[in-house]
Order: C-alpha cells, then sequence, then structure tokens
C-alpha cells in the first residue's frame, strides 16, 4: 500500500501532471477542509460552503466500502465485486455461526455508543437476516438452482453479453440522439432570435393603443393577436427574460383571448427592458478546461471552428427566410393512433366596423321592409348573426328598438323580427337597399372587410 500512494504522489506531482492535480486541488480545497473541521458535526445543513457538497450515510458508505474491499481482494470485474457485496451484505451465504458472530458485534457496537444490546437482540437481528438467507430455503431447491446455474452457465453468459451489448448501443443511441437535440434546440434558438430581432419592442402604454387602434374594428383578429404576442416574444427570445416572468402566448384570436392579451401587456411594455442579448451561437459552445494537455487543446481548437462553420450556415437559412428547424426523427418508435377529434365549438369574435355598418340600415326582402337592429355574436349559431324586424310589423305592435333589444338578450324574439348570417343580410341589402325616414341609404365598403367575411 505504501509503494503505491508513493507512486500515486510522485505521479500527481510531476511537472508534465502538476498543473491538472494542483487545478483540481485548489478547485476541492475549500468543501474538503470545511468536510474535515467539520466531520464530528451531527448537522451541516447550515454550512454555507457544503451547500453543495455529496450527502452520505453509514449504510451507503460501508456499502462503498465492502465493493471496495472485493474488488481489491478478488480482482474480479466491477459487475461481479458488486454481486459479492450485494450478497455479502445480505448474508446470503452466512452460515448460522457466522451471522451469530456479526450480530453480537453490532450488537457490540451499538453498546459502546450508548445503545442496549442483549443476547435476545442479536438473536433477534439473526432472525431478520433469515430472510434473506439462502439456506432458508429447502435443501432440493437449493440443489436444484444450483445444478441448473451450472448446466445453464454458457448459455447465461450468452446472454448477459447480448443484454450488456442491447444496453451499451441503447446507450450510444440515446447519447447522439442527445447531441442532435442539442444541436437543433441551439439553431432554433439562433433561428428565433434573428426571427423577432427584426419586430420593435413596445415600451409604453401609449405604443400599445396605437397598435389597437390600428386594427379595431378591421376584421383582422388574428394578425392582430400574432402582433400582441410578438411583444412577448421579442422579449422572451431578444431580451433573455422568462418565459415564466411573461404572460402566457396561448393561442386563437377570440373577443376573450384578444381582451386577456390587451390587459396582460399592459404591465408588461411600462417594464424596463434588459439590454439586448448578442446573437447566439448555432451550437452550444463547450467551456475550455483551466489546464488542457496538447490533445484536448486540439479538439477545442476542432470544436470551435465545428461552432463556427455550423453559425455561418444557419445565418445563410435565416437569410432565406427559414426560421425553425425540424428535429431530427427517431426510428423505433411507432406514433400512437389517435380517435377522431370533436369538431371544436367556435370562440366568440370582435364585430367589425363593416358589420357594425349595417345596424339602422334598410332594405327589402319578399316584399317586405326590414331594419337592421343589431349585429351580435350568437353562441347557439356560433357565428356573427344580424338582427332585424319587418317595419311595418314593429308599427303596429309599437314595438320601439330598445324593447327589441331588451328582448334578444333575454333570448326572447317578438313575431316581428328576424336573424340571419353576415352574408345573406349583405347580398340583401346590396340588391334591395331601400331609404326609410330617418335611415341613409348603406353604402358598402369592398375594400376592408374581415377575416370571416370573404
Amino acid at each position: 500500500m505504501k509503494e503505491n500512494l508513493e507512486e500515486t504522489y510522485r505521479l500527481a506531482t510531476a511537472e508534465e501532471t502538476w498543473i491538472m492535480a494542483s487545478a483540481h486541488l485548489q478547485a476541492a480545497s475549500v468543501p474538503m477542509r470545511k468536510t474535515h473541521d467539520h466531520n464530528m458535526s451531527k448537522d451541516c445543513t447550515d454550512i454555507e460552503e457544503l451547500r453543495h457538497a455529496c450527502v452520505t450515510t453509514d449504510h451507503v458508505e460501508s456499502g462503498f466500502g465492502a465493493v471496495d474491499y472485493f474488488n481489491f481482494h478478488t480482482s474480479s470485474s466491477m459487475r461481479a465485486s458488486i454481486g459479492v457485496a450485494h450478497s455479502n451484505r445480505l448474508h446470503l451465504f452466512q452460515s448460522p455461526g457466522e451471522k451469530l458472530a456479526k450480530a453480537r458485534k453490532v450488537i457490540m457496537t451499538e453498546r459502546r455508543i450508548g445503545g442496549k444490546g442483549t443476547k435476545e437482540d442479536a438473536e433477534a437481528l439473526v432472525s431478520k437476516w433469515e430472510f434473506t438467507s439462502f439456506r432458508s430455503l429447502p435443501r432440493e431447491e437449493r440443489w436444484e438452482l444450483l445444478t441448473d446455474l451450472q448446466r445453464r452457465s454458457k448459455e447465461l453468459r450468452g446472454v448477459y453479453r447480448a443484454k450488456m451489448k442491447e444496453h451499451d448501443s441503447a446507450r450510444l443511441k440515446r447519447k447522439r440522439d442527445s447531441r442532435d437535440n442539442e444541436i437543433t434546440a441551439a439553431n432554433n434558438k439562433y433561428l428565433k432570435y434573428e426571427q423577432y430581432n427584426k419586430i420593435t419592442a413596445i415600451t409604453s402604454t401609449a405604443g400599445l393603443d396605437a397598435l389597437t387602434a390600428k386594427y379595431k374594428g378591421k376584421g383582422k383578429d388574428k394578425e392582430y393577436s400574432e402582433h400582441l404576442r410578438d411583444q412577448l416574444r421579442v422579449r422572451q427570445h431578444c431580451y433573455n427574460i422568462k418565459k415564466t416572468d411573461l404572460p402566457k402566448l396561448s393561442s386563437g384570436h377570440g373577443a376573450e383571448e384578444l381582451a386577456r392579451l390587451e390587459s396582460c401587456l399592459r404591465p408588461v411594455v411600462v417594464k424596463e427592458l434588459p439590454q439586448k442579448s448578442a446573437s447566439p451561437l448555432a451550437q452550444y459552445l463547450q467551456p475550455a478546461h483551466p489546464a488542457m494537455t496538447e490533445e484536448a487543446m486540439k479538439q477545442q481548437v476542432e470544436h470551435l471552428q465545428q461552432v463556427s462553420k455550423a453559425t455561418f450556415d444557419i445565418m445563410r437559412l435565416a437569410k432565406s427566410g427559414v426560421f425553425r428547424m425540424k428535429r431530427p426523427e427517431r426510428s423505433g418508435k411507432q406514433k400512437k393512433s389517435t380517435a377522431p377529434r370533436k369538431p371544436r365549438a367556435k370562440k366568440e369574435r370582435r364585430i367589425t366596423d363593416n358589420e357594425a355598418a349595417y345596424v339602422g340600415q334598410a332594405f327589402e326582402e319578399d316584399a317586405i321592409e326590414w331594419m337592421v337592429l343589431d349585429v351580435l355574436w350568437n353562441k347557439e349559431d356560433e357565428e356573427v348573426v344580424v338582427h332585424y324586424y319587418d317595419i311595418a310589423d314593429a308599427a303596429r305592435e309599437e314595438l320601439s328598438e330598445e324593447e327589441m333589444r331588451d328582448a334578444i338578450e333575454r333570448d326572447k324574439y317578438y313575431d316581428c323580427m328576424e336573424r340571419s348570417s353576415v352574408s345573406e343580410i349583405k347580398q340583401w341589402v346590396k340588391d334591395g337597399a331601400i331609404e326609410v325616414e330617418g335611415a341613409p341609404a348603406f353604402k358598402e365598403d369592398e375594400e376592408n372587410y374581415g377575416e370571416d367575411d370573404i
């Protein structure tokens, strides 16, 4: 043992290896010294220098000690050493006398540190160990197991080698897949930065109000919702603000979703933006070791060249308009069959200016004069509908428009009232618009229709 220590010391302090050994000792010196100073402490949770130190127990340490002992004395493989140490810890092949002697030794140790141990305690411990003892099995069953192992020894070794080969292949594949995923994630990070770096971040409520006014009533709710979400994305990808510190992006462009985005963006835009981050690299840069050998320096230079080339390649993709890399396909995984999805209920959307302009317009259909009362979202029809009424019938029943609007809110229609889709009303007004006293003729704006009207 002394010769081994001297050889290890001589190797560590040699001129060509001392720079690596000293760097390791310098990094480990603080927690090692603190661990040494507090070696007898019962609780080290409040020691700041040890918050990253390894935590262990007596059982764990004794387990490692058993593996080291058998590996040193048998010179066998690590797998065999672990198996022998495991069987020894379970008292698998110990005779009754060996187990009793071991139990007495454990009881005496507990007595020395303040515990109470008797002969009955030692016998109780032995009976507990009998649960994992090979000798607790019947003699015939033990003989059958041993002869079966001897007969199938070659077969079992072959099975073990095949399993280990399969295990190593799967581990290598996971490592390669993980590397591919890292590269794809780095590429996407760069592309996202380039995509949203072109967007000007709104930094005041006045700017947000100007964006809202630009799209209000134009029927471009989908485009408007994406512009609002871009204000969150530019902060995430270009200013390195954590996604958890920003409102949820969500999806959709219904009236409720637009109201949520407008309200949650107000406190976001008034916050001072941090300094804009630099453009990320196309691959993650591996940190250089403080004490690299000549071979390590050569590999580091090759890695830097690879990262540089990948960055230039991804820059060309970004200039061509590609802002997302497809994830590599994985073999061996079958896509799960899914049941047909149920159609989603349409979400309420906002009324456009063109649709609201129909209110108060009169038209003739089937020789009846009608007046448009209101344009509202209808949950039953799941679309924007136009409510209108028979002018003559409403006059005979002496119904005011306020009374008819109240009926719509209560979902109770008068006989003179009807509702139709926007497209139908558009055609009827176009073919039969009339002038009624107090109601000007409708003028259609052909250039400005919402997404759902086209």
